[in-house]
């Protein structure tokens, strides 16, 4: 990654350093959850798709931007805005995870030539052995359906809160637990499935596990 993540991530604990204890806590889990993620989906283009890591690399930076500043809107209550911006880190991360074995895809995605879809990429990853063959191991398809209908339920309440219709977001001002909901239904699910899926898909989990430390407060994930 190019960005400095250090100089950004003090910038942002700074503003969480002037909220509440609990909320707080809430962010805090929030940005650490997504920073494991693109440290993974990171490493994961370095070992296996290295020939597309130059290419993807801005769009690592960008997911980055997404999820830190949707964290920032967020704790400015603007919860709208927020989904706006952490839908598209959801969707991006998938898609980043789907081109390491989809090169050409990703070249034509790059060059504005392919169009995307989240429900597709998601069942064409979550489909019975194919992460089996990706990862070369035998895998749980109790857990992989679960990731599946996790990132579907979270993806579906962004979606219907872009679009107007997610009433626990609508008013900001009627629901005192705003922040336990957003993150609960939303944030963690979505990274806590995504980052699940990238740790099914690698060869070597523990490789990954010890690139990324942080991937221990993972309990019962591949």
């Amino acid at each position: 990654m190019s960005i400095d993540i250090s100089e950004v991530a003090k910038q942002i604990f700074s503003k969480i350093d002037l909220l509440d204890s609990n909320k707080k806590q809430f962010f805090e889990s929030i940005i650490n959850d997504g920073n494991t993620l693109i440290e993974c989906i990171d490493f994961l283009l370095a070992v296996e798709c290295q020939d597309l890591y130059e290419l993807l690399t801005p769009v690592i930076d960008e997911i980055f931007r997404d999820l830190h500043i949707s964290i920032t809107l967020a704790m400015a209550n603007e919860y709208k805005a927020s989904c706006v911006l952490f839908r598209t880190f959801v969707e991006t991360s998938l898609y980043l995870l789907y081109f390491i074995d989809h090169p050409l895809e990703a070249k034509l995605w790059a060059n504005n030539v392919n169009d995307m879809n989240f429900q597709d990429v998601l069942g064409h990853i979550c489909k019975d052995k194919y992460l089996e063959v990706a990862s070369s191991r035998n895998q749980d398809p109790a857990k992989i359906k679960g990731y599946k209908s996790s990132l579907e339920t979270a993806y579906r309440a962004l979606s219907e809160r872009v679009h107007g219709k997610y009433q626990f977001l609508q008013t900001n001002e009627t629901r005192d637990n705003i922040v336990e909901l957003f993150t609960s239904e939303i944030a963690k699910p979505s990274t806590k499935s995504l980052t699940s899926l990238c740790l099914s898909r690698v060869k070597e989990p523990t490789k990954l596990i010890e690139k990324v430390p942080a991937l221990n407060r993972f309990v019962g994930i591949n």
